[in-house]
């Protein structure tokens, strides 16, 4: 935890299966599993040693999350929550070689299922 920090809210080791819709500011979740946080807003929030473990796109959908160096610090990431960040860093422009090498890596079938999740995005 941070020692200069003072958090808003202090989430220790908690399994947090729901989170749809709400609202976290300057919040801490240390060694939390989080799964559904679908239209949930994450603002200032660190993700301490927590588990990021949604399995399906729609757990996902329209979250917002700030980033700093510590939001995702020793967080772990399910398959589907690292796939659909890098994702969306290949809907930009430029780059287009890195851009690709990140499709590939989160292999065709994953980002024809997200094209498919997100029409129009491209």
């Amino acid at each position: 935890m941070d020692a200069i920090r003072h958090y808003s809210e202090v989430h220790e080791g908690e399994t947090l299966p729901d989170l749809r819709g709400r609202r976290f500011s300057n919040a801490l979740f240390s060694d939390c599993r989080l799964r559904n946080v679908a239209k949930a807003r994450f603002i200032d929030c660190v993700f301490q040693n927590s588990k990021l473990e949604a399995a399906d796109i729609r757990e996902l959908l329209g979250v917002a999350v700030t980033l700093d160096c510590h939001t995702f610090q020793g967080t772990e990431l399910s398959d589907v929550t690292l796939d659909a960040i890098l994702y969306l860093l290949t809907l930009g422009k430029g780059n287009d070689a890195k851009r690709s090498a990140i499709e590939e890596l989160i292999g065709p079938r994953r980002v024809a299922e997200f094209r498919r999740m997100f029409p129009g995005a491209e």
